[in-house]
């Protein structure tokens, strides 16, 4: 087939042509990081979303980001062969929760230093004095 032209819009017998997944965007809570390398920022990790009741696989530059925290992930899905279907992520932003059960995870993760429930109830209290006094 050596020199054989191929007509504009068709394909060459026997070849696969691959796609690169169209871009898209996950918002998603971070549950854990799996891996992560301190040099290169490549991060392994599995967060919850909104469409499905299963932990997601996402896998990219995650450098700085902390279970518990709230992330826009934008990315594109691809299959793995061993490990099945993950998000790569190409960028992220973190996003601060807006209803009161993601406050309230927020809160109780321990990414504010000092914040914690100071019931078994799960409770906070809201202290008018600044805490450095």
């Amino acid at each position: 087939m050596l020199g054989t032209a191929v007509a504009p819009g068709s394909t060459v017998p026997d070849m696969q042509q691959t796609r690169a997944a169209p871009p898209a965007t996950l918002d998603a809570v971070l549950e854990r990081i799996t891996y992560a390398n301190e040099e290169t920022g490549y991060t392994v990790a599995r967060v919850a979303t909104n469409r499905s009741s299963d932990l997601l696989t996402v896998v990219g530059p995650l450098l700085g980001a902390q279970p518990g925290e709230s992330l826009r992930l934008q990315g594109r899905w691809a299959s793995h062969p061993q490990y099945g279907r993950q998000f790569q992520v190409e960028a992220y932003d973190t996003v601060l929760p807006a209803t009161i059960q993601g406050i309230r995870r927020y809160l109780g993760s321990g990414l504010i230093k000092g914040s914690a429930p100071r019931w078994p109830s799960g409770s906070w209290t809201i202290s008018a004095r600044p805490p450095w006094r």
